[in-house]
């Protein structure tokens, strides 16, 4: 799952029902009418619920304002503040790679991701996908984060593991990934 927001206000409009409002850097991740969200409630209830229709604004700290209408789906007082709103992932849709071993930005190279696979992959075993144009998840502790692979090297190192370097077009989002972050190709 990938974390959409922290639920900070929730209030039911005569008009429209429920709406839950939270702040979100990059809320492309909901598309609106139809998507499914996971509600975390701060006792780990988890609820799911279908979206209605949603509505983005800029907030004064440089954040997005997310707001989320449930329609008559939920009352207002089934929803505590300080859930927590989740985009569920479709597991099928990504493949594992590897965990990030390290993330830097060379002068020359640019965006580099790199990890081991380990000695129990062989060459001869390998399927990873060639991934050059297109795209990647970086699962981090609290996020999914989305890039575009530039360009791809695969090597084996000297005491026999394999090594994944992935180039990455710039991102802002690059500045997240931590070692042991998970590396995941996206589906067709």
């Amino acid at each position: 799952m990938q974390k959409l927001m922290d639920v900070d206000d929730v209030f039911e409009s005569n008009e429209y029902g429920t709406i839950i409002v939270g702040n979100h850097p990059v809320p492309a991740s909901i598309n609106g009418i139809g998507d499914l969200i996971i509600l975390q409630t701060p006792d780990h209830m988890e609820l799911e619920l279908k979206v209605v229709s949603v509505q983005v604004s800029n907030s004064p700290t440089d954040k997005k304002r997310v707001g989320i209408c449930l329609g008559t789906s939920i009352k207002p007082s089934n929803i505590p503040l300080g859930s927590l709103v989740y985009i569920p992932s479709n597991p099928s849709a990504y493949k594992h790679i590897m965990q990030v071993g390290m993330a830097i930005m060379d002068t020359k190279l640019g965006s580099l991701i790199s990890g081991g696979l380990g000695r129990e992959i062989s060459l001869n075993h390998l399927k990873i996908p060639d991934l050059v144009d297109k795209y990647i998840i970086v699962r981090t502790a609290t996020e999914e984060l989305r890039f575009k692979v530039k360009k791809m090297d695969i090597s084996t190192s000297i005491w026999g593991g394999i090594n994944i370097g992935l180039i990455i077009y710039d991102s802002e989002d690059f500045t997240k990934i931590k070692p042991g972050d998970e590396v995941l190709a996206v589906g067709e």
